[in-house]
């Protein structure tokens, strides 16, 4: 008789555990929860999304489908596409680009060309199973750096999206069930991003810091905090290193801004050890933006329509306790994996895109832009996707740089 209760005992842990799982994990206990489930791509912190464009062919009358991924964010309410994309046959975007507009992000200010598509004939996109007409659109000069740009605002008109950063997949629910924590938003009018009202601690030197103040959610972002220069009057004595920064747009190419080491921030019950920048170029009243190097601490769903972030906290054992990473401790530097478009033809160029001033790059003489050639004296493999890249320099003993001018630089 011991052994049945001991038996009935062990089944019960396990579909206790079982339930515990799919609760942390997961916002839908339905069937067909992963058939919501969106083929996202997770490349160095930030979130790409399949897009697939619907073209009639004029002559024949078919349709044409052309599919693409996207950066997903929740800093943008019109999608972006990028200029050189735009020459493909699945999209012939007209736009004039002697009129451009002024938009304002934490990093800076940016410019695009706005667009108008007939809305008798709108470009038609498909997100996983859901379908989109799109009216409006912004072409961007990222040189073929970058596909454009995705709003969450935009599938959030018909969907609740489900981002688990940690288990690295993305879905379009209905409904929400088993609901943990949740906290309110608005909408941001410069950016269109959920903005959350509330109070960050921060521990500095033993002490906690509180900052009061409107933060933005931005997935766009893969660092994890960025303060106004405001808010930094609160660290009178918080060591900053100096970093230069490439954004992916021709419009905004260099930025400057002042960067913590790893320090330990916390908002309601969600920890993360992240560093900290500090912009000049915050939208109006905003006390700072929150990107996903915090956000991947919890599998959140953002519903839009009743404007509420549901959210559960990822347990703190899947995240040891995070310093620079290695490539930031070893070079002094950021890469990233860059489309560029070369004589008609387009080729993949492993390039610096974030310098930390004073540091080992810095001083051997590397600039913006340089290019990485070599790891461990073997050439870089273009088919790499940027995770593994930013691995394989962060384990490296030596890496060959190449400047613009075709001087190589060795750091070991």
């Amino acid at each position: 008789m011991s052994n049945l209760y001991v038996y009935v005992f062990v089944i019960c842990l396990i579909l206790t555990s079982c339930t515990n799982k799919k609760k942390q994990y997961s916002f839908s206990f339905s069937d067909n929860y992963n058939e919501a489930i969106i083929p996202a791509r997770f490349d160095n912190g930030r979130v790409y999304i399949p897009v697939s464009v619907v073209k009639k062919d004029i002559i024949s009358d078919n349709l044409e489908e052309c599919t693409y991924y996207f950066l997903f964010d929740t800093g943008t309410s019109e999608m972006v596409i990028d200029s050189v994309l735009n020459e493909n046959d699945c999209f012939s975007i007209k736009y004039d680009n002697s009129f451009f507009r002024r938009i304002h992000t934490p990093a800076g200010i940016t410019y695009s060309y706005p667009s108008f598509i007939n809305d008798r004939s709108p470009l038609k996109i498909q997100i996983g199973s859901s379908f989109f007409d799109i009216s409006e659109c912004e072409i961007m000069d990222y040189a073929g750096r970058r596909n454009g740009i995705l709003p969450a605002i935009q599938l959030g008109t018909k969907s609740i999206i489900n981002i688990n950063l940690f288990q690295k997949y993305v879905a379009l629910l209905s409904i929400i069930q088993n609901k943990s924590d949740s906290l309110s938003f608005v909408i941001e009018p410069y950016t269109s991003a959920p903005c959350v009202e509330d109070t960050l601690f921060v521990n500095n030197n033993d002490s906690i810091i509180a900052i009061n103040g409107k933060f933005i959610m931005d997935i766009g972002m893969a660092r994890g905090l960025t303060l106004s220069e405001e808010a930094k009057t609160k660290f009178p004595s918080l060591y900053c290193q100096d970093v230069i920064y490439r954004t992916a747009n021709k419009g905004n190419d260099i930025v400057k801004f002042q960067q913590t080491p790893t320090i330990n921030v916390h908002l309601k019950n969600i920890s993360a050890n992240v560093n900290i920048d500090f912009s000049r170029q915050m939208p109006p009243g905003i006390t700072g933006v929150i990107g996903n190097a915090f956000l991947e601490r919890i599998n959140f769903a953002i519903d839009y329509q009743k404007l509420q972030l549901h959210y559960d906290v990822i347990p703190e054992l899947y995240f040891p306790y995070r310093s620079e990473s290695n490539s930031v401790k070893k070079w002094g530097v950021i890469i990233a994996n860059i489309k560029m478009k070369v004589s008609d033809k387009v080729d993949y160029s492993l390039q610096i895109v974030q310098l930390i001033k004073g540091h080992k790059a810095d001083l051997a003489g590397v600039e913006l832009n340089d290019q990485i050639i070599e790891i461990d004296s073997k050439k870089v493999g273009v088919n790499l996707n940027d995770s593994l890249l930013m691995e394989n320099v962060q384990n490296a003993e030596s890496i060959t740089i190449r400047k613009k001018n075709g001087r190589l630089i060795i750091l070991d």
